[in-house]
């Protein structure tokens, strides 16, 4: 069975579901911790908006984690 993953627990720049979910300070955009990492240290701006953002602005979202893992859980748990 194919299951609809929730559209904000994807990566809005690789589709994935998020294991690691950060806040970008400077839009509120949520991202995976390690690509918009790649993508801050190269271009030096939001890859949504393009505004300019540095490393300090990233910071963990553990609620949308927690949401996140809580879902996976229940979709994905054979045990």
């Amino acid at each position: 069975d194919e299951v609809d993953v929730p559209l904000h627990y994807l990566d809005p720049i690789t589709f994935e579901i998020m294991h690691d979910p950060v806040t970008l300070t400077v839009s509120g955009h949520n991202h995976q911790r390690s690509v918009v990492v790649k993508y801050v240290n190269l271009f030096h701006a939001d890859p949504i908006t393009n505004t300019p953002c540095y490393l300090h602005h990233i910071v963990p979202n553990l609620t949308l984690k927690d949401e996140i893992q809580t879902w996976i859980r229940h979709h994905f748990d054979l045990g």
